[in-house]
C-alpha cells in the first residue's frame, strides 16, 4: 500500500512540474538586456539570445577513416603526478 502511495504522488508531482505556463521571456523590472555585441547590427532580443550559435554545437562529419596511420610522439602528453 505504501508502495501504491509513493507511485502516485511521485506521478503526481511530475505531472504538476509538467504543466508549466509559457510566456514570453523578459527582463526583470529594472534591468536590460545584455548590451549589444560590437560585430552586430541589433541588439539580440530575448528568442535570439537562447539560440547557441553553430561554434558551441558544430554539425558533425561523416568523413570516414579510411587508412590507419600511426600518430607522432606528444612531447606534453605526461604521466600524472
Amino acid at each position: 500500500m505504501t508502495g501504491l502511495r509513493t507511485g502516485f504522488g511521485l506521478g503526481l508531482m511530475l505531472l504538476l512540474a509538467a504543466c508549466g505556463a509559457e510566456q514570453q521571456l523578459t527582463p526583470k523590472k529594472g534591468a536590460t538586456l545584455p548590451v549589444k555585441p560590437a560585430t552586430s547590427p541589433t541588439r539580440p532580443d530575448s528568442d535570439q539570445l537562447l539560440v547557441a550559435p553553430q561554434t558551441v554545437k558544430p554539425s558533425r562529419s561523416d568523413e570516414l577513416l579510411i587508412r590507419s596511420q600511426p600518430r607522432n610522439d606528444d612531447r606534453f602528453d605526461l604521466p600524472p603526478h
